[in-house]
């Protein structure tokens, strides 16, 4: 898991400055040592633009995901561990 909790921009639609975007919209984190914030908006993992088809897959079979983030309107590249619940 990365340790977070949201929903994907199929369920509710996101708008960053009348653009809709694709992606999952983070709303809790629930994994101390996250550098993931309630509020980031993951767009991509591995290269892939995120959705509810291929979030779940691309984490489970690896063992850390590159994730391309929106935060406060800035895009940010980090690597996370998978880490099991």
């Amino acid at each position: 898991t990365l340790g977070v909790y949201g929903w994907f921009s199929q369920e509710q639609p996101v708008l960053i400055k009348n653009e809709q975007l694709t992606g999952f919209v983070v709303t809790r984190v629930f994994a101390g040592d996250n550098n993931l914030k309630a509020g980031d908006i993951i767009l991509e993992i591995n290269g892939q633009l995120v959705s509810g088809d291929n979030l779940w897959y691309n984490i489970i079979s690896n063992k850390s995901v590159k994730l391309k983030v929106l935060r406060k309107d800035k895009t940010i590249e980090m690597i996370r561990q998978i880490k099991e619940i």
